[in-house]
């Protein structure tokens, strides 16, 4: 199995938005919240193991379609 660091996801979904020409300051916007959720994250300890499905069937990857 593949496995992703939450960074690397990051990383990842800001260049997705870079190559789909969004403004500097939306991407600036992203990065800066979704950093400070990952520091939330890392200070409360929390972590995934897998990606889960909900019972709607939605998963992180639909979700980063549907917000990108």
């Amino acid at each position: 199995m593949h496995t992703i660091t939450l960074e690397k996801g990051l990383a990842t979904f800001i260049n997705a938005l870079s190559g789909k020409n969004r403004s500097a300051a939306t991407i600036r916007a992203y990065a800066t919240d979704i950093s400070q959720f990952i520091s939330f994250l890392h200070a409360n300890n929390v972590s995934i193991q897998t990606p889960a499905v909900s019972d709607h069937g939605v998963n992180s990857l639909k979700i980063n379609r549907l917000i990108s």
